[in-house]
């Protein structure tokens, strides 16, 4: 157990400094002057410099990374059932992603900036939660059919 929870910290480190690219790529087109921005201004302000900022904002979101694949450990709880595992994972997500997306600049600081990231963040989870439903169901009916091949 201790082997795969350290697996699963090393992939999410990864996948989520890897994450944090692609979302600096997404804001740089969408301001759409032809500027890379590794970092939201604010946060170059913040931290008194670019190579600051872009330090900070890299180990967050490793941290957001590490902490979303660990957290997927309670789809594993067997004794509890789909909605509880998705409220729980949903639950642990909001906790960790929204603070760091406002102190990195991802969401602007309004209460239309905030529902608009709430509404993004929403409808990707539900995206994803869909896709992973759908896998893992497909994958369960082909197993199922081998066993009854047997």
């Amino acid at each position: 157990m201790k082997k795969e929870l350290l697996q699963l910290a090393g992939k999410g480190v990864i996948d989520g400094v890897f994450i944090g690219c692609v979302i600096s790529l997404i804001f740089s087109l969408l301001i759409g002057d032809g500027s890379y921005y590794a970092v939201h201004p604010q946060l170059i302000e913040r931290m008194g410099g670019e190579m600051n900022a872009v330090l900070v904002q890299t180990f967050l979101c490793a941290l957001l990374g590490l902490l979303f694949s660990v957290g997927s450990i309670i789809w594993r709880i067997e004794k509890w059932n789909l909605l509880q595992q998705t409220a729980v994972y949903f639950a642990l997500a909001c906790i960790v992603m929204f603070p760091i997306a406002y102190f990195l600049g991802w969401m602007q600081a309004s209460i239309g900036g905030a529902l608009l990231f709430v509404g993004i963040f929403v409808l990707v989870f539900v995206l994803v939660w869909l896709v992973n439903y759908w896998i893992c169901r497909t994958r369960v009916k082909e197993l199922n059919k081998l066993v009854k091949e047997r």
